[in-house]
């Protein structure tokens, strides 16, 4: 019995609502982990028992063209969530600062007295 482990979402497989469809955690990991951080959950990691439900999919995104089974498409990221107000905000992460390549000091001093005197 599937449920879906998005915050605040009720739905399980049980309900038999009309065109809702679950789906599966990607095995790539860096879709999986796109995944992992639009569902917003503190120290969270989905098993392969977790699933999302088709209504945190923007529609463009599920293939419903086959007639034995609903897809989504290979960038299908879930945007669709239910988040309380202190959750709304999306947090960034921020790129970490490269690290700057210093010269040591002794190798400008040697360049600039070989060079300046004659």
């Amino acid at each position: 019995m599937w449920s879906c482990v998005a915050f605040n979402c009720t739905n399980r497989c049980s309900k038999k609502i009309p065109g809702l469809t679950f789906h599966s955690f990607p095995k790539d990991e860096t879709r999986r982990q796109l995944w992992v951080k639009a569902v917003r959950r503190e120290n969270w990691e989905p098993s392969k028992f977790s699933k999302l439900c088709s209504k945190h999919f923007p529609e463009e995104m599920i293939d419903r063209t086959s007639l034995s089974c609903v897809r989504l498409r290979d960038n299908a990221v879930p945007s669709l969530f239910d988040f309380p107000s202190h959750l709304q905000k999306v947090v960034k992460l921020r790129k970490l600062p490269t690290r700057a390549v210093f010269e040591p000091a002794h190798s400008k001093i040697v360049q600039q007295a070989t060079t300046g005197v004659e």
